[in-house]
């Protein structure tokens, strides 16, 4: 193989394959990155076994070929190299990658052939475009309500419902449910019916998504994005398990709201974040008094000290005192774009539901906190 190429060009899609690679613990084969060089092009390719990245990038072909090289020390590499064109080159017979870039020179070990794999090809089957700082937004909305440990099955797995012409994202953790409804005709065809997306992969194709248009596509156990200009492509695995009904959940839920208080969303952040430095531990406990006009926000004493801030609202309906642990809501409010939020409540037992006029489709819910006093009697 033998090609020049800029250094510009490839170094971001040498990253990117990196990053999905293991740098120390697994198979040596996993931590390889494929070049394959032919017809004007580099193809960049590299897998963990279930992640996949694939990028093609303008390249002078004089050689064809395709090598393997471990991915972090060429990435490095590459990446402190000074802007312009530079050449790979491997001889045959050779295991040693060639890297010059005017007078430098480098070498680096190859991997053995046998070991190549390529990547699963984009489908030809129905794609969806969307903007990528779109699919960013929908992720950042979502995937903090996603449980990341590994023994709650399902519930580690973002949920995407296409019906009609709309798709339904929901991620939920035992505590949290965070749910987004969007209208997008294309997108519900290229999902449908229902597809469970791991978040550890999800996280990684957040980090990629580029800020234009993707186009998004999923066949088989496979979900697949690609830039506009089909350059760069990642692809990962879905998951066939049970998940659980969170929307009959809701729907009863929703029927046995008593009331709703609204607030202004920055000063309840504030008031929060003063609060919290009472507390004694990170999950402290905020306690909501709604009145007509007034949200009093407190938290219990502790032996720092106590606090305690009332807040102007407007509430209707039934009012009542409820509980919530503050560091979550407060999570919950910074992925909110709306000036004031909306906190629905039953009672102090039930599951609460916080929107906002300008977040249409989206919701957090969220379990409160059930403060049991005990009084001893001699």
């Amino acid at each position: 193989m033998l090609v020049t190429l800029r250094k510009e060009d490839i170094v971001d899609g040498l990253l990117q394959a990196t990053s999905i690679t293991p740098t120390r613990t697994g198979a040596a084969y996993l931590r390889t990155v494929w070049l394959h060089a032919e017809n004007g092009t580099l193809t960049v390719s590299a897998t963990d076994s279930s992640l996949e990245f694939c990028g093609t990038y303008p390249a002078e072909v004089e050689r064809a070929g395709t090598l393997g090289a471990q991915g972090k020390y060429l990435a490095d590499l590459v990446r402190k190299l000074p802007p312009g064109p530079m050449s790979l080159r491997a001889n045959p017979g050779e295991s040693v990658l060639h890297l010059t870039q005017g007078p430098r020179s480098y070498k680096l070990a190859v991997s053995d052939p046998a070991w190549y794999q390529p990547t699963t090809p984009f489908p030809q089957g129905p794609t969806a475009p969307i903007d990528g700082h779109e699919l960013r937004h929908i992720l950042d909305r979502i995937l903090f309500c996603v449980a990341d440990d590994d023994t709650l099955g399902s519930m580690t797995c973002l949920k995407i419902t296409a019906q009609d012409e709309q798709v339904e994202f929901c991620g939920l953790d035992g505590l949290k449910i965070a749910l987004a409804t969007v209208e997008h005709p294309e997108l519900a065809q290229a999902l449908a019916p229902e597809l469970l997306a791991p978040k550890k992969y999800l996280q990684d194709l957040r980090k990629w998504l580029p800020e234009g248009p993707v186009e998004i596509a999923r066949q088989g156990t496979r979900l697949f994005v690609r830039t506009q200009d089909r350059r760069e492509t990642m692809s990962l695995p879905l998951r066939d398990l049970p998940f659980y009904d969170y929307r009959n959940l809701l729907s009863s839920v929703e029927s046995s709201y008593q009331g709703h208080v609204t607030v202004d969303r920055e000063e309840l952040l504030d008031s929060l974040d003063r609060i919290a430095i009472f507390a004694t531990d990170n999950n402290y406990v905020a306690v909501f008094d709604v009145q007509q006009e007034t949200l009093t926000v407190s938290t219990p004493g502790h032996e720092t000290g106590a606090g305690m801030e009332p807040l102007p609202c407007q509430a209707q309906g039934q009012f009542d005192t409820f509980s919530l642990a503050a560091r979550p809501v407060m999570d919950i409010l910074s992925r909110f774009s709306s000036p004031q939020i909306t906190i629905h409540f039953a009672d102090y037992r039930s599951l609460i539901r916080i929107t906002g006029v300008d977040d249409p489709g989206y919701s957090v819910s969220i379990m409160p906190v059930v403060i049991e006093e005990e009084v001893y009697y001699e």
